[in-house]
């Protein structure tokens, strides 16, 4: 009948001949996968960037075309939200107002490729009230 101490002393032989064969796989796991976890955040970031600056084209499109609507003036009116670069259209259609904003936008910085955005929002044109009699 084998002795338990043997058979336990067997097993430490062997798991430490098992980490002396593995030595240095988490070093080169690592190697690995860093520079995949890097790329992965900055593609997010990247695309953070763009849909921040998608967004801003569609409110600034939006402020546009109520303060055109409203007989204000548009470009005063979306200059906070304007993205850079970008350029603001206002078309009149009958009583349609539409504010046309396109923006070329590099998320990853100016070696990026450039991204070109474009919003537009349609509102009625609003009657200004007539002054009430005195």
């Amino acid at each position: 009948m084998p002795n338990a101490f043997a058979v336990r002393r067997t097993d430490q032989r062997t798991l430490s001949q098992r980490r002396r064969h593995e030595r240095g796989f988490v070093t080169a796991e690592l190697a690995v996968t860093l520079p995949v976890i890097i790329t992965v955040l900055a593609l997010a970031l990247g695309a953070q960037a763009a849909v921040a600056a998608k967004i801003r084209t569609i409110d600034s499109a939006h402020i546009a075309v109520l303060a055109a609507s409203r007989g204000g003036q548009p470009h005063k009116a979306s200059a906070a939200q304007l993205p850079e670069s970008a350029e603001l259209a206002i078309e009149r259609e009958g009583d349609i107002v539409t504010a046309s904003v396109t923006a070329s936008v590099r998320p990853w910085g100016p070696l990026s490729p450039e991204f070109h955005l474009r919003s537009e929002a349609s509102a009625a044109q609003q009657q200004r009230p007539r002054s009430l009699p005195q």
